[in-house]
């Protein structure tokens, strides 16, 4: 979601860091990666000193959602559907 609004993310846990930095430009907000690290806009770190929890910080920018069921449908049709079905794991 932040990434659809241009909105800014980041994910820090353990020795390591994840961030989507801001964007303006309507192009670059729609497209969407699968991997978040194939994203240009994003940094990754990592730390030798461990944040002992888990810190999130999501900004989306809602001035940049017209129709919300539209951008929540536009979004899960971002999703790869799967190729093959796997049968179920069966316990007996």
């Amino acid at each position: 979601m932040a990434k659809g609004t241009g909105g800014y993310f980041l994910l820090r846990s353990g020795h390591a860091a994840y961030r989507l930095r801001r964007s303006n430009d309507d192009d670059e907000m729609a497209r969407l990666y699968f991997d978040g690290y194939d994203d240009p806009r994003h940094d990754d770190w990592n730390f030798s000193a461990t944040w002992q929890g888990t810190v999130v910080s999501v900004e989306i920018r809602t001035e940049k959602i017209g129709d919300y069921n539209g951008f929540f449908r536009w979004i899960f049709n971002q999703i790869p559907r799967r190729r093959t079905r796997r049968a179920m794991v069966r316990f007996t």
